[in-house]
């Protein structure tokens, strides 16, 4: 899968999961939020360094303020 694929797939998920409520008290609701760092595998890279990639766009997600998709 493409990384462009990648990151429209992935924020069908997070929509989904920031559309979905559970009622965890009589008319309580919880609210789900995620956030996802996605980085592409390149051969001349390696494991390790998609890894810190994908790792570093989570970060990014999370400092601009959650609930987001970021491409490392």
């Amino acid at each position: 899968t493409g990384i462009r694929q990648t990151e429209e797939i992935v924020e069908r998920i997070r929509l989904e999961l920031e559309a979905y409520k559970i009622e965890y008290e009589s008319g309580k609701f919880l609210n789900i939020t995620a956030s996802f760092g996605i980085a592409a595998l390149r051969q001349s890279e390696g494991y390790e360094v998609c890894l810190k990639n994908a790792d570093n766009a989570l970060y990014k997600a999370k400092s601009l303020g959650r609930n987001k998709v970021c491409v490392g």
